[in-house]
């Protein structure tokens, strides 16, 4: 039960709909075996006694039995159907929230297809609750009834089969482990199919260009050989088991057949009694068999659930409390150390400055000198290995997340679009006016290509924007910065596509605009941060030098040298 701890949260908020399941389980159990006590009065008292008075009302009893027996097994599923429905809403909403509390290297471990078929998996453990077990609980209770009834008509036939019955007990222990370890190499194929497939699609553009076409088929193919191979094999652990079963079943049978027929034979057991009797009996072989049934069932949503609970109590990113009061008027890096991995090296080597608030701040420095790692920090995407990032005299970290992401917005250079409207890529889903949508756009300059689209602003674009260029992405992605305005504005070589002339107007329409904000430019060309009121000039992981354009000109330092190499190189 260790294992199932976290899923009684999700359960105690539905608890209300589940107990009115339960409870309409109960009554259909009760129900039906009520219908087939009633067949014992109708055969001995008015059949066999002659006691046709009571004809009508042993038959309206009967018919109330099953009135109640088929409304509640209805109404059972129905209720059960609702909480099913209100839990998966419930899981869903609590895998998205985890998925965006997880630290980025998670994402960059595992592969998309991977964490689709967990969410899969995840949704899926609801049925242990909502479906096996109810089906466990009704077989059970079954069983325990029916056991007093069968015991209460000869004590020696429910000793005889509850012997038996030990037959189901060496059954789950020779069957659940190889049952239990088969279930999660199924779950894993499948995981590692829905991978590949996904894979595929992303890659079909690639892989029809290099002519790879019969290579990703070969991928594939083997994915899904590896999970017929496993499917196969759950089928024979299964017909081994009916094997067993089925024999043992029947010869029940024979026996309940020759022990009853003989007892009224000697006239120790009314035909009546006989009759209910065999079919109580009959239940009772079946209960055995639900309850064994429900044992398998266990073994192999238990897999399910173990893999649930690991995702769920994965890795997450540090969650303050505080809220920011007030404006942000304080932002330093107090000798950040941080690596992405152990197997790779230090990125940021004991990070220490101020950044200036209300101001145009650039960071420089050559290809891995950690100027992008300063964003991914900055946008809480990952936290610092050592040291902290200061704002308002508190660690950041001691910050709601969300409270903190509010005031700032981050554009990287290869932006996510969805598949919806321009629209909706640029507002992002907010309420906003479109005079506020379009300005954005303008400043942006992607505001007349838009125009030129099929359908404007309405013209749903492609699986990650691929109808659009790669500067066209990234103008749209600083349409949504522009049209949020926030505190603080990072942007990660967020115009790396466009060309000088576009680069140029889109930057001096930012300085316009945010005008007093703090905005924070990882350069990819130095020409466009000659205005920036600070240039920080990483090197190693570590702030080199400081200062204005014409400042550090004149020093003559790592800047200077990065100005000479691209007026060289362009």
């Amino acid at each position: 039960m260790r294992d199932l701890r976290w899923f009684f949260a999700f359960l105690k908020q539905v608890k209300g709909l589940y107990a009115i399941s339960m409870l309409l389980l109960v009554v259909s159990v009760v129900a039906y075996i009520l219908i087939t006590a009633v067949q014992r009065t109708m055969i001995d008292t008015v059949f066999q006694q002659g006691q046709y008075d009571r004809f009508k009302e042993v038959l309206v009893l009967f018919i109330a039995s099953a009135i109640v027996y088929v409304g509640s097994w209805v109404a059972k599923d129905m209720f059960f159907e609702r909480t099913s429905t209100k839990l998966s809403i419930l899981m869903r909403e609590s895998f998205m929230r985890k998925l965006h509390r997880m630290p980025t290297a998670t994402f960059q471990n595992e592969r998309i297809g991977s964490i689709s078929s967990r969410m899969e998996q995840f949704l899926r453990s609801r049925d242990f609750f909502t479906n096996h077990l109810p089906y466990g609980i009704e077989n059970g209770l079954n069983m325990f009834i029916l056991m007093v009834i069968v015991g209460s008509a000869n004590v020696w036939l429910l000793v005889s089969i509850s012997l038996l019955s030990l037959f189901y007990i060496w059954l789950s222990k020779r069957y659940v482990p190889k049952m239990s370890k088969v279930a999660k190499d199924i779950q894993s194929c499948h995981s590692e199919i829905g991978t590949h497939i996904e894979e595929g699609i992303s890659s079909t553009r690639e892989v029809v260009a290099y002519h790879r076409n019969a290579w990703e088929a070969e991928k594939i193919d083997a994915g899904f050989q590896n999970y017929l191979k496993k499917m196969l094999e759950q089928a024979k652990l299964k017909n081994k088991q009916s094997f067993f079963t089925d024999p043992f079943r029947w010869g029940a049978v024979l026996l309940i057949l020759g022990f009853g027929g003989y007892s009224v034979i000697q006239g120790r057991m009314t035909i009546g009694t006989f009759v209910i009797v065999y079919q109580f009996t009959n239940q009772l072989m079946d209960a055995y068999q639900g309850v064994y049934n429900f044992i398998i069932r266990f073994a192999e949503s238990k897999a399910t659930v173990e893999r649930a609970g690991e995702w769920l109590h994965g890795d997450q990113l540090t969650e303050g409390t505080r809220a920011i009061s007030g404006a942000i008027v304080q932002l330093s890096f107090c000798d950040v150390h941080f690596q992405y991995s152990e197997d790779r090296g230090m990125v940021l080597k004991g990070l220490t400055m101020d950044l200036p608030i209300g101001q145009k701040i650039a960071i420089v420095g050559a290809s891995g000198a950690g100027k992008s790692t300063v964003a991914q920090l900055l946008a809480r995407l990952y936290e610092p290995g050592q040291g902290y990032i200061e704002v308002n005299s508190m660690s950041m970290d001691t910050y709601n997340r969300e409270t903190w992401l509010s005031r700032m917005s981050v554009v990287f250079q290869d932006p996510y679009l969805l598949p919806e409207t321009v629209r909706m890529n640029v507002t992002l889903g907010r309420e906003v006016q479109e005079h506020e949508v379009i300005e954005a756009c303008r400043i942006a300059q992607i505001h007349d290509t838009i125009l030129m689209l099929p359908d404007g602003y309405e013209t749903v674009l492609g699986e990650r924007g691929i109808t659009l260029s790669g500067g066209q992405r990234q103008r749209l992605a600083l349409a949504r910065a522009i049209l949020i305005n926030p505190e603080l504005l990072i942007l990660d070589e967020a115009s790396s596509a466009l060309d000088l002339e576009t680069e140029r107007r889109v930057m001096h329409e930012l300085d316009v605009l945010r005008q007093g904000k703090t905005t924070i430019f990882i350069a990819h060309r130095l020409s466009t941060v000659e205005n920036a009121d600070l240039i920080v000039v990483m090197e190693d992981g570590q702030v080199a030098e400081m200062g204005t354009h014409r400042e550090l000109l004149g020093a003559g330092g790592v800047y200077a040298g990065l100005i000479q190499v691209e007026r060289v190189f362009g």
